[in-house]
């Protein structure tokens, strides 16, 4: 009997062991995440106390501090806990007609230091919504690469980080910019190490224009450290040459000399860059040879050539041809959707900004709206209007322009366009 107690006591005391849970628990595996956020994407900031975000479990609260981003920035904010749910209380006025970009990274980690489940964008607005578009093709240099992922980040025109994304498909699409110029850049992260490994992994640099819609293909292209060269300057006029290089150039310094027994350097009065060309507008020149001295020509991908020399044969026929109209936004006839439009025009040659004549009236009132020239580049001119337009009112602007030979604008018909925002 006694032997019979003593192994029931061993059976019982085994299997009061196996149903003790190990020490410590489980290890907690499960990334946190954006259950919801308020108030809905594209809603008026100034019209909310505060965002509010809610995960899918308490956050480490310190590294909300390196993985929340706005943009355009916003400095003077506070954040507000509740368990799980976070408040963003701003505290500053805000730019007026302005998309605003809030990123979520997984800098962002959990209790247990489990990182965001994904890098998370939400986009709000201050006052109209604004709807500048880029979009285009993805196109590979070596086959092999399509259908790989493509990291793509989008940056302001002074390369302030605004939000990044990954897609895997043959064409992108980027939408509800800001009427600001922008740069986008693209890579194939080959060894996933999150940055662009130049030489190894193709590659996408462009700036784009404060254009309402832009088409851009993305050339996915492999990095070389082939410096840029000179390929061709031609002598357009007594004054003006055009200068192609043998790829896209970022920036250049240089001097024309007149070849005689001093040297003399003959003026550069102005010029302008795109792309692989370059339009130089300089003093008036004679029939003797010219060296056009480069000190330093730089590409995109920051090659540098120092020191190049070429030389040409100037003319001396003058400069008799007017200058036209390439492009312009508003185009004639065109509805817009916003009531603070910039007017973009973009001429075939350099001129001087004292030498165009731009207005800008209310069709039918036949008031006069201010405009301010916020930036060009002696080619593409761009103005600010000055004040708010009124919605479904027809505007028209007209133009005057000569270039620095003289020769004024023909044949430019008044651009007539409505802003209609619902």
């Amino acid at each position: 009997m006694k032997k019979l107690i003593f192994i029931a006591l061993i059976v019982l005391l085994n299997s009061c062991g196996h149903k003790k849970a190990p020490t410590g628990g489980p290890k907690d595996t499960i990334n946190p995440s954006i259950v919801s956020i308020f108030p809905d994407e594209f809603s008026d900031l100034n019209e909310v106390e505060a965002i509010e975000i809610v995960f899918s479990k308490p956050i480490e609260r310190s590294s909300i501090l390196t993985g929340i981003y706005f943009y355009p920035p916003i400095i003077q904010k506070k954040f507000k806990w509740n368990k799980n749910v976070l408040q963003i209380i701003i505290k500053e006025d805000l730019d007026e007609n302005t998309n605003y970009f809030l990123t979520l990274n997984t800098k962002i980690k959990g209790e247990h230091s489990n990182k965001l489940d994904q890098e998370y964008l939400f986009i709000f607005k201050s006052g109209e919504l604004q709807d500048n578009k880029i979009s285009g093709k993805i196109l590979f240099e070596v086959a092999d690469d399509k259908g790989k992922e493509i990291s793509m980040k989008l940056l302001s025109a002074d390369s302030t980080f605004i939000y990044s994304k990954k897609i895997i498909e043959n064409t992108y699409q980027i939408e509800n910019l800001n009427n600001e110029e922008h740069i986008l850049t693209a890579f194939i992260d080959n060894n996933d190490n999150d940055r662009y490994d130049f030489e190894k992994e193709a590659y996408f640099r462009k700036v784009i224009p404060a254009d309402k819609i832009t088409t851009l293909n993305l050339e996915m292209v492999y990095a070389d450290s082939t410096k840029p060269k000179v390929k061709k300057i031609k002598v357009i006029s007594s004054t003006q040459l055009d200068i192609t290089f043998s790829e896209p150039i970022k920036s250049f310094s240089g001097e024309l000399i007149y070849i005689d027994s001093t040297e003399t350097i003959l003026p550069i009065k102005m010029y302008a860059l795109q792309e692989d060309k370059m339009m130089v507008l300089t003093a008036e020149m004679d029939t003797l040879n010219y060296q056009f001295h480069f000190a330093e020509i730089s590409d995109l991908k920051d090659n540098i050539l120092e020191q190049s020399m070429t030389l040409f044969e100037a003319k001396t026929f003058p400069d008799t041809i007017p200058p036209e109209i390439l492009h312009t936004f508003p185009q004639n006839g065109e509805t817009i959707n916003t009531l603070n439009p910039e007017i973009v025009i973009e001429f075939s040659e350099l001129l001087y900004a004292n030498n165009i004549e731009i207005s800008l009236f209310a069709n039918e009132s036949n008031r006069t709206i201010e405009l301010a020239l916020k930036s060009t580049n002696n080619k593409r001119f761009v103005y600010s209007v000055q004040e708010k337009l009124e919605n479904f009112t027809s505007y028209i602007f007209v133009l005057t322009a000569f270039d620095p030979s003289n020769n004024f604008l023909l044949e430019f018909e008044d651009i007539v366009f409505i802003p209609i925002v619902r």
